[in-house]
């Protein structure tokens, strides 16, 4: 069971807020499931508070189950491909799902628009990816947006492929990708699971 979670804002509290959301989500998720986990730690935010978690959950027979809300986002690599699993609750990606060239350009305009947080998760709130079967050397990633909305895709799978056998050295290439950017800045987090073995 792990998880990432990405306060928003900048409040000087919230980065201790957002580790007990995290240990929250992955310790009654890891007895009770991704949902359970998700609504006890939305309970811990404040009202001036905010954030969006994904967390991920790989039964014994290798079954993978994700939930999340936000912008966190959760991919498997096949050892072939990088397949994103989550879709982000903002609303770009809801203008998006309307369709056309104009929706697209409208909507990259509306991408860091929380639709959904942390803050209002209930059961019908926290999306679910259940039942992804995982072989051995499939890994499962957690990024928050300061990782994919700064790195193509293109450069995450290519770093996945080249640090495939290494999960903690992945999570860190791609933490520091993000970091040797210029620009600005943004949280960067990444988890790297391996499937089952």
């Amino acid at each position: 069971m792990a998880a990432v979670v990405d306060g928003v804002g900048d409040a000087p509290e919230l980065p201790e807020i957002v580790s007990a959301i995290a240990l929250t989500i992955t310790r009654v998720g890891y007895r009770r499931g991704g949902l359970a986990g998700m609504l006890a730690a939305s309970d811990l935010l404040l009202d001036e508070h905010e954030a969006v978690a994904v967390t991920a959950r790989i039964d014994p027979d290798g079954h993978l189950h994700v939930h999340w809300v936000g912008d966190c986002r959760a991919w498997v690599w096949t050892g072939e491909e990088l397949r994103q699993l989550t879709t982000d609750h903002t609303m770009g990606q809801m203008l998006r799902a309307s369709g056309g060239e104009a929706a697209e350009r409208v909507a990259a305009t509306h991408d860091h628009w929380q639709r959904l947080a942390l803050s209002c998760a209930t059961p019908t709130t926290v999306a679910e990816v259940r039942g992804v079967m995982l072989d051995a050397g499939h890994l499962v990633l957690l990024t928050s947006d300061g990782v994919h909305s700064r790195l193509p895709e293109s450069v995450i799978a290519d770093l996945v492929a080249k640090h495939s056998g290494d999960p903690q050295r992945l999570a860190d290439r791609l933490v520091h990708a993000v970091n040797d950017d210029a620009g600005d800045r943004d949280d960067a987090t990444a988890v790297v699971i391996s499937g089952r073995r």
